[in-house]
């Protein structure tokens, strides 16, 4: 009788004990999943305003207005989709309404953007995990109105795991506008 009674506390206490372990296992495997192999883009905080022109024999009069997206992973980014928006507000008698209106975006979707590598890396001769999009739609007029803002939105998916995430970035004000250029590789900041 005592055996038995030693024999089925020895089984119920490796049942609690694996138990625990299995699901402290899942559930940490799950955090880390979440923290650690989600897509990590960074977008400038300006938009940059430069002159531009397909034909470089030709003195470029029509401004274009770039904005920067950085790989910050060790992973390569996988569906990559851009979206740029005119946001305006305005008032109803329920509370406040959005309209969103499109604004088109220069090559907008792509398949991949490589992985983040350090500048000390042999192999890593090209910034080419940092992306420009641009579009020639006067955004200065846009952040002009009091009621208007832009928001731009990417979403991309992990090249290891798979998993997805979006990342927005909003600018307010005219003063999110600088002219010149961005500076190489992971720096945001326009020269």
């Amino acid at each position: 009788m005592v055996r038995m009674n030693i024999l089925n506390f020895a089984i119920d206490l490796i049942n609690k004990d694996l138990f625990i372990s299995v699901t402290g296992a899942l559930v940490a495997s799950y955090i880390f999943l979440l923290i650690a192999f989600k897509p990590k883009m960074k977008i400038a905080k300006k938009i940059c305003k430069l002159y531009w022109s397909p034909d470089p024999s030709t003195t470029p009069t029509t401004p274009w207005y770039v904005f920067k997206i950085v790989n910050k992973s060790i992973f390569s980014a996988f569906n990559i989709s851009v979206e740029l928006n005119k946001i305006q507000t305005f008032e109803t008698d329920g509370g406040t309404n959005v309209r969103r209106t499109p604004i088109n975006i220069v090559s907008s979707h792509l398949t991949s953007i490589p992985p983040y590598r350090p500048f000390w890396c042999w192999w890593a001769k090209n910034a080419e995990y940092a992306m420009q999009f641009r579009t020639a739609e006067n955004l200065e007029a846009i952040l002009a109105e009091d009621t208007s803002k832009l928001r731009i939105q990417i979403t991309c998916s992990h090249g290891l795991t798979g998993l997805s995430k979006v990342k927005r970035m909003e600018y307010a004000v005219e003063s999110s506008i600088k002219s010149g250029r961005f500076k190489y590789g992971r720096n945001t900041e326009i020269v």
